[in-house]
């Protein structure tokens, strides 16, 4: 990701660049999006450290909240500016809901962590293998439990939950079964 930023806030015109970060939440609730948004924030502050003023890269986070009925319309009005080189953030969701907002804005581009699309110039992405951590997370919950019985709480539903999750307890059964 520190290459794309260094790249992004290269000087390509007489214009200064800038960044902005797409919290979709508080950062105060959610130790992930504050790691993203400081991360961004250090990276542009070294990136400037040994620049002249119309050499830096300016950076604009925006915490969107958490009513994701907002969020696309909180993209659109930092898209819609056109000053934002590229636009950061991280949520399984995000791939599918930026998209038209890229048919409206052609020239935005996107890093969107957390999350997986492909066949979208605009779109770049990282994922890790959620499959794997809620099977290895539902797996040693299910061999701690004495009562066979488990709760998840999550602080939003997406629909990729509903994939992800199984009944550990089960997977455990089928596990020593065989």
């Amino acid at each position: 990701m520190a290459t794309t930023l260094l790249f992004s806030c290269a000087k390509q015109s007489n214009n200064q660049k800038s960044i902005a970060v797409f919290v979709p939440g508080i950062m105060d609730d959610s130790p992930t999006y504050a790691k993203l948004a400081n991360g961004v924030k250090q990276a542009v502050e070294e990136y400037n450290a040994n620049k002249d003023e119309n050499s830096k890269c300016n950076l604009f986070i925006m915490e969107a909240g958490t009513n994701q009925a907002e969020w696309s319309d909180k993209i659109i009005s930092l898209a819609s500016t056109g000053k934002y080189e590229v636009i950061i953030s991280s949520n399984p969701s995000l791939p599918d809901l930026v998209e038209p907002i890229i048919q409206q804005f052609p020239s935005q581009k996107f890093i969107l962590l957390d999350a997986e699309k492909e066949g979208n110039n605009n779109i770049n992405t990282v994922f890790y293998n959620q499959y794997e951590q809620a099977y290895l997370t539902g797996y040693i919950a299910g061999l701690m439990t004495k009562s066979n019985r488990l709760a998840l709480i999550a602080a939003q539903e997406y629909a990729e939950h509903k994939v992800y999750f199984r009944n550990p307890v089960k997977e455990k059964e089928k596990l020593q079964a065989n």
